[in-house]
């Protein structure tokens, strides 16, 4: 009731009112229960109170069921807004070569020294994991675009709990329909782990970038040493 019901008017309460909800825990006494509605909801309590047995017990679900629909009238649409957005914007990645070729498929797609059908299903694999990423000739570099944002954070987030890329797939379709979100398109367990591999390479190269300017956590650390001398 105190979770549903808006806090009454009180002109003389102490206290600021809250918009919070109060939840009881155990040991449970009922002397707590009606003190808090008497207090923080005297109108619907004695509303309440007055009632037939019969709709006392229908007062609880309508009125429950009306706050939870305006609450999703009301929620809804900023993070729908904020959701597709994202789900459209394209962001552009630098990836030096020696990442890309040593790291993430010099350790992922490690070539192995037998020959056979897994061998070849090895490489064809692997070929078709290097379309995610163009090379540049110019600079040594790679180029990874990543077409929809969104996508790419909610397989990443999927996968760090420790789901497969098989089930992070169907966790996906899960939400896209749930939430109306066409516009995020399908993901198939194969481009969960190219957008693994995104992710590693994105992480490696900011890591790569961080220990190249080290000698600023050196300074960094002796200012800090030497913070209370003149």
């Amino acid at each position: 009731m105190a979770e549903s019901k808006r806090k009454d008017e009180d002109a003389e309460r102490k206290r600021k009112r809250t918009m919070n909800a109060k939840f009881f825990s155990y040991p449970w006494r009922s002397d707590n229960f009606s003190r808090h509605l008497k207090q923080q909801h005297p109108v619907k309590w004695d509303e309440y109170t007055s009632m037939p047995a019969e709709e006392k017990q229908k007062f609880f679900v309508e009125k429950e069921s009306a706050a939870i629909v305006n609450m999703r009238s009301f929620v809804q649409p900023e993070g729908s807004m904020k959701a597709r957005i994202s789900a459209k914007q394209k962001l552009q990645f630098i990836i030096d070569a020696d990442i890309i070729e040593t790291l993430i498929f010099g350790l992922l797609f490690d070539d192995p020294e037998e020959e056979g059908e897994e061998v070849n299903r090895l490489h064809v694999a692997k070929k078709n994991a290097f379309k995610t990423f163009v090379r540049n000739d110019e600079d040594n570099t790679f180029v990874i675009e990543v077409k929809s944002v969104l996508k790419l954070i909610m397989v990443a987030n999927f996968v760090a709990i420790g789901v497969s890329f098989r089930q992070a797939s169907e966790l996906y379709q899960s939400v896209k329909e749930e939430t109306g979100m066409g516009v995020l398109g399908s993901v198939l367990d194969v481009e969960v782990a190219q957008h693994c591999r995104t992710v590693c390479a994105i992480n490696l190269q900011y890591l790569k970038e961080i220990f190249n300017d080290i000698w600023a956590f050196a300074i960094a650390i002796d200012a800090g040493n030497n913070a209370g001398t003149a």
